[in-house]
């Protein structure tokens, strides 16, 4: 797998401060296995959400499962973080709809950036431009929730297929030993 990772601190605000997170959650797309076990214990809580327009996840089991099951679909992932200015929110409010109030105790920043996926060689790319939506525990400087907001409004799939795969995706990816 390849990655491109640009520094954290490029960005300012929030991701600045928690550079190391925002690297790290990047390179959950990329990494092996072991690599990706190792970011989601030391960088996720126990009970962390991860959701994107496919699927919702909770706890770091179905976390891990979920990114590695990337390497089961896609010969190729590469990430890029964008040059966009960060928007933050806070537990007096957001400045941007796509993000869910913040709870006291957390703070939640968007980390822009580009998704590439591979398959085979002669099919074609695919790009996702992507906000990531990072909401920290304060008291512990882990993530709670993850949450990638494609922009790319063309793949997404209903609300009601994303909510019955994200309470199923880990026994199906259990079920046919998919990214465990």
């Amino acid at each position: 797998m390849s990655s491109t990772l640009a520094s954290a601190a490029s960005t300012g605000g929030l991701a600045a401060k928690y550079s190391s997170l925002v690297k790290a959650a990047l390179q959950l797309y990329t990494a092996d296995t072991a690599t990706q076990a190792s970011i989601v214990k030391s960088h996720y809580t126990d009970t962390a959400t991860f959701e994107d327009p496919l699927m919702i996840v909770n706890g770091t089991a179905n976390i891990e499962a979920q990114f590695n099951s990337l390497h089961k679909f896609f010969s190729s992932i590469s990430v890029t973080e964008g040059v966009k200015s960060t928007t933050t929110t806070s537990a007096s409010g957001g400045v941007d709809s796509t993000t869910t109030p913040t709870k006291p105790g957390e703070e939640t920043f968007v980390v822009p950036n580009t998704q590439i996926y591979k398959t085979k060689p002669e099919k074609p790319e695919t790009v996702i431009e992507c906000n990531t939506l990072l909401t920290v525990d304060t008291a512990t400087s882990k993530i709670v929730r993850h949450h990638d907001v494609w922009l790319n409004k063309s793949f997404e799939n209903p609300t009601v297929v994303k909510k019955v795969g994200g309470w199923t995706s880990s026994a199906i990816f259990k079920l046919f030993n998919v990214g465990v």
